[in-house]
Order: structure tokens, then C-alpha cells, then sequence
């Protein structure tokens, strides 16, 4: 689990139970949220989320506040859950442990959510769920993928990304690059289409 996804349950505790956390300042909230990820590190977000859910649907519950060590109560841990026999690799976007023969499916994908998610945030001050956006199967990841980088290019300002987006787009499209690796080099010298 990352840093991130640890911040978002704690942040859905405080929506079910408003006073978790209340006497804490920011400060010691941030401990809090950093004590907790040094827990639940080992662990799936997906596991520790429905492990939650489960605790907030339970009538038992009402009004109490869940304990982190309950979470993980007869959870397993990341590396418990994979296959003997097969290899696995990190990917050095996200660093979620993958199938070795999956790798380079994932991170094709993983890049391209990594690439259109920094951008919307830049250009359009929005944030992407990622989790959705890995979630869609490929035709329609790959449809909303091309769409989004189109609507950009007319975004950005001149310069060497729109340069390697309009051309990266031309390829995707069955053209030819406008210029050669040395012209691209020296985008500087040629800001010209």
C-alpha cells in the first residue's frame, strides 16, 4: 500500500466517524497517517479498504472507531499473496509487484495513466483516479487515452512537449514525424512546423 492510499482511508475514517483524530492538530494528524502506513505497507489497498467497509457496514460498530492492527487482522500480506513458480518484477512507476510475462502490458499502461494524470493535473487542475482508469479494458483506455492527448496538444504552449506529442500523435495516426531525431535535438533552432 502506498503512502497515498493509506492517506485515503484515514481520510474515509474521518468521513464515517467525523471526530477520528479530532484532538490531533495537522501535525499530529500526519503522524497518525504515517504511523498507520508504516502498518499497512506490506498490505493490499483493496484488502485493507474492504476489510473497512466491512467493519463501517457492521451494526457493532456504530459510532466506534476502527483500529489499524483490526484492519489487518487476518489480511495477507502483499508478498504472502503471490504464486510459487512465478516470477515478479516491481514496476518503477507505481511499484506495485507484477507478473514478469504481464510487465510490459502493465507499464505500457501504467506510463500512459502516469503521463495523461500528470498532464490533466498541470493543464486542466484535475485530479484522475487512477485505480478507474487501469480498471478500463484496453479499446476504451486506448479511446479515451488518444482523446485526451489530442484535446492537449491544443493546450500547450510551444516547445519541445508539443513538439513530441503532435508527433507521437502523427505516428499513433499512421503519418510520418515532421522532422528527424537531429531536428528534434535541436528543437531551439526549429520552432517551425
Amino acid at each position: 500500500m502506498t503512502i497515498d492510499e493509506t492517506k485515503t482511508l484515514v481520510d474515509k475514517i474521518k468521513i464515517y466517524r467525523p471526530t477520528f483524530g479530532g484532538h490531533f492538530d495537522k501535525t499530529g494528524m500526519d503522524k497518525l497517517k504515517l504511523e498507520w502506513y508504516r502498518i499497512l505497507e506490506p498490505y493490499d489497498y483493496e484488502d485493507v479498504n474492504k476489510k473497512l467497509d466491512e467493519y463501517f457496514e457492521n451494526g457493532d460498530n456504530f459510532g466506534r472507531y476502527p483500529d489499524v492492527y483490526y484492519l489487518i487482522k487476518y489480511l495477507k500480506k502483499s508478498n504472502e499473496k503471490l504464486k510459487s513458480g512465478i516470477r515478479y518484477v516491481q514496476c518503477q512507476n507505481c511499484n506495485r509487484t507484477v507478473e514478469f510475462d504481464k510487465y510490459n502490458e502493465h507499464f505500457d499502461r501504467c506510463s500512459s495513466v502516469e503521463y495523461i494524470s500528470k498532464m490533466s493535473l498541470k493543464y486542466y487542475d484535475k485530479t484522475l483516479n487512477k485505480k478507474k482508469l487501469f480498471e478500463l479494458i484496453n479499446e476504451e483506455f486506448e479511446d479515451k487515452y488518444w482523446k485526451f492527448c489530442e484535446a492537449l496538444v491544443d493546450k500547450m504552449e510551444d516547445g519541445q512537449d508539443k513538439y513530441n506529442l503532435k508527433n507521437v500523435i502523427l505516428i499513433h495516426n499512421g503519418g510520418k514525424p515532421k522532422l528527424d531525431i537531429n531536428s528534434m535535438l535541436n528543437f531551439e533552432e526549429n520552432k517551425k512546423w
